[in-house]
Protein backbone atom coordinates (compact mmCIF):
# COMPACT_ATOMS: atom_id res chain seq x y z
CA UNK A 1 0.00 0.00 0.00
CA UNK A 2 2.77 2.47 0.89
CA UNK A 3 4.52 1.71 -2.38
CA UNK A 4 1.31 2.59 -4.20
CA UNK A 5 1.01 5.92 -2.40
CA UNK A 6 4.67 6.74 -3.09
CA UNK A 7 4.24 5.78 -6.74
CA UNK A 8 1.12 7.97 -7.00
CA UNK A 9 2.96 10.95 -5.52
CA UNK A 10 5.87 10.39 -7.90
CA UNK A 11 3.54 10.25 -10.89
CA UNK A 12 1.77 13.43 -9.77
CA UNK A 13 5.10 15.25 -9.53
CA UNK A 14 6.11 14.01 -12.97
CA UNK A 15 2.78 15.13 -14.44
CA UNK A 16 3.10 18.59 -12.88
CA UNK A 17 6.65 18.91 -14.17
CA UNK A 18 5.44 17.95 -17.65
CA UNK A 19 2.68 20.53 -17.56
CA UNK A 20 5.16 23.15 -16.36
CA UNK A 21 7.37 22.35 -19.35
CA UNK A 22 4.37 22.72 -21.68
CA UNK A 23 3.54 26.10 -20.14
CA UNK A 24 7.12 27.24 -20.71
CA UNK A 25 6.94 26.10 -24.35
CA UNK A 26 3.67 28.03 -24.75
CA UNK A 27 5.34 31.15 -23.36
CA UNK A 28 8.31 30.65 -25.70
CA UNK A 29 5.87 30.46 -28.61
CA UNK A 30 4.42 33.76 -27.37
CA UNK A 31 7.91 35.25 -27.43
CA UNK A 32 8.33 34.03 -31.01
CA UNK A 33 5.05 35.71 -31.97
CA UNK A 34 6.36 38.95 -30.45
CA UNK A 35 9.55 38.75 -32.50
CA UNK A 36 7.53 38.13 -35.65
CA UNK A 37 5.17 41.02 -34.86
CA UNK A 38 8.09 43.42 -34.43
CA UNK A 39 9.20 42.65 -37.98
CA UNK A 40 5.77 43.03 -39.56
CA UNK A 41 4.44 46.26 -40.89
CA UNK A 42 1.46 47.69 -39.03
CA UNK A 43 -1.76 46.07 -40.15
CA UNK A 44 -4.01 43.06 -39.69
CA UNK A 45 -1.23 40.44 -39.70
CA UNK A 46 0.69 42.27 -36.99
CA UNK A 47 -2.44 42.67 -34.84
CA UNK A 48 -3.26 38.94 -35.14
CA UNK A 49 0.32 37.98 -34.32
CA UNK A 50 0.25 40.12 -31.18
CA UNK A 51 -3.12 38.61 -30.23
CA UNK A 52 -1.53 35.16 -30.37
CA UNK A 53 1.30 36.35 -28.15
CA UNK A 54 -1.20 37.77 -25.65
CA UNK A 55 -3.09 34.47 -25.60
CA UNK A 56 0.14 32.68 -24.74
CA UNK A 57 0.74 35.18 -21.95
CA UNK A 58 -2.75 34.73 -20.50
CA UNK A 59 -2.48 30.94 -20.69
CA UNK A 60 0.86 31.01 -18.90
CA UNK A 61 -0.48 33.34 -16.26
CA UNK A 62 -3.50 31.09 -15.64
CA UNK A 63 -1.38 27.96 -15.33
CA UNK A 64 1.10 29.65 -13.02
CA UNK A 65 -1.56 30.00 -10.36
CA UNK A 66 -3.36 26.69 -11.04
CA UNK A 67 -0.43 24.32 -10.93
CA UNK A 68 1.21 23.09 -7.80
CA UNK A 69 4.73 23.48 -9.13
CA UNK A 70 8.01 23.26 -7.36
CA UNK A 71 9.57 26.60 -6.47
CA UNK A 72 12.11 26.16 -9.26
CA UNK A 73 9.41 25.56 -11.90
CA UNK A 74 7.21 28.42 -10.70
CA UNK A 75 10.20 30.78 -10.68
CA UNK A 76 11.10 29.74 -14.21
CA UNK A 77 7.55 30.22 -15.46
CA UNK A 78 7.26 33.59 -13.69
CA UNK A 79 10.55 34.77 -15.22
CA UNK A 80 9.45 33.72 -18.70
CA UNK A 81 6.08 35.44 -18.22
CA UNK A 82 7.83 38.64 -17.17
CA UNK A 83 10.00 38.45 -20.27
CA UNK A 84 6.95 37.90 -22.48
CA UNK A 85 5.15 40.83 -20.84
CA UNK A 86 8.19 43.04 -21.57
CA UNK A 87 8.27 41.87 -25.21
CA UNK A 88 4.53 42.47 -25.59
CA UNK A 89 4.89 45.98 -24.24
CA UNK A 90 7.83 46.59 -26.55
CA UNK A 91 6.04 45.21 -29.63
CA UNK A 92 2.90 47.26 -28.94
CA UNK A 93 4.80 50.54 -29.30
Amino acid sequence: MEATIAETKRLCLEAEAGIARLVIVDIEIGLTFCRIAKRRTPGYARVKTLENARKAYKAGENWLWRLRMTHAHSSQVAAQLERLRFELDSAAR
